[in-house]
């Protein structure tokens, strides 16, 4: 018996959660779907092969494109914090350039950590608290979202014994996006000390609510 006779007896024997793989596999190599895998599958389990299909599909398109915008989001914040630190490093520059009795008009440089309880004011000390706590609770609502991204994935996948869901570009974005955000935290902890992170709970219920959505439009 030949090779490819010995695996087309095992199409029958696949489960639904199999077929789906294979299907993932074939459309991440860009290739057309394997007409065995549906042809050869029991009627009892058309349900869950179409549930699971429909489900990496959600995976796919309505979580891949809020992965791809939780990244834009996420180097927006990059971007803030650069030219804050910017800001930062110009002003200390001024500051330590300034001798005599100009040295007395200018402001103190700045140094973390800062107070955030410090009265706003016009000057660097005084807006720096505005700009990090906007920066703050930006980047802990990017971080929630992606934590409550990668629970549903973790429930998807455990549907599929395991398999990831994701295609790999998606899962790069996806990974990429939480490496930067740690990168983050941790810059605007020299600044503002530990940050406590949010509760992931509302935005997975949030995104359940999107996931059913998305299901029922099927």
């Amino acid at each position: 018996m030949t090779d490819d006779r010995r695996i087309e007896r095992l199409y029958p024997a696949l489960t639904a959660g199999e077929r789906v793989l294979l299907i993932l596999g074939d459309r991440q190599r860009g290739e057309p779907d394997d007409p065995k895998v549906r042809s050869t599958m029991p009627r009892d389990q058309e349900q869950d092969f179409a549930r699971l299909l429909r489900d990496t599909g959600i995976a796919n398109i309505e979580i891949g494109m809020l992965i791809l915008a939780l990244y834009e989001a996420t180097r927006a914040e990059e971007w803030r914090l650069l030219w804050f630190e910017g800001w930062v490093a110009h002003h200390n520059d001024l500051v330590a350039s300034r001798t005599g009795p100009d040295k007395r008009r200018v402001p103190p440089a700045l140094r973390p950590p800062i107070d955030l309880d410090a009265l706003p004011d016009e000057t660097l000390a005084g807006q720096a608290p505005l700009v990090l706590k906007g920066s703050r609770d930006a980047v802990v609502g990017i971080a929630d979202q992606a934590q409550a991204i990668a629970d549903i994935l973790e429930e998807f996948s455990g549907e599929l014994g395991g398999a990831d869901p994701l295609r790999p570009e998606a899962r790069e974005y996806l990974e990429e996006t939480e490496e930067r955000l740690a990168r983050l935290i941790g810059t605007l902890e020299l600044w503002l000390g530990p940050i406590e992170r949010g509760d992931a709970g509302e935005y997975m219920e949030l995104l359940g609510h999107a996931v059913a959505t998305a299901r029922r439009r099927e």
